[in-house]
């Protein structure tokens, strides 16, 4: 299933909504506390894990053209974060029940294993500067 990522015209000198909301994507997986799984770059990229197990990495430019990442490396991706200046992306990768976080350059194709082990490595975020990302973990507590 999945949800709607909706987008609206807001003028933040008066903080106020312009426009009616209109529905920008589709089948947008979300998680189970509410959190919508997506990403958005300075440039207004957006990056987001499709609602389904199995999926495929892929930005969306402004014109809603689809630009797949990793020769359409399937995995179950959630939880996807931009890097601050636009070139990576810091994801969970759920394999086979065991939770890690992975960094995947965008504009060269790499990928780098954050994190390894029995652990849940869950919602990565990006340090202001994009040098560093944090994440939750229960790897002093596995099974947590």
């Amino acid at each position: 299933m999945g949800g709607t990522l909706w987008a609206v015209a807001f003028d933040p000198d008066h903080l106020a909504v312009t426009k009616t909301p209109v529905p920008v994507l589709e089948r947008v997986e979300t998680g189970t506390g509410g959190e919508v799984n997506f990403g958005l770059s300075d440039s207004g990229s957006v990056f987001y894990a499709e609602a389904g197990r199995v999926r495929t990495l892929v930005w969306v430019n402004r014109d809603g053209q689809e630009e797949p990442l990793l020769d359409h490396l399937p995995a179950i991706y959630e939880r996807p974060r931009v890097s601050p200046d636009g070139t990576k992306v810091a994801v969970d990768v759920n394999d086979a029940g065991n939770l890690d976080i992975w960094v995947y350059g965008v504009s060269v194709a790499t990928r780098t294993r954050l994190t390894s082990g029995p652990a849940t490595d869950i919602g990565p975020a990006w340090s202001p500067d994009g040098e560093r990302v944090v994440f939750w973990s229960d790897r002093d507590e596995p099974g947590l």
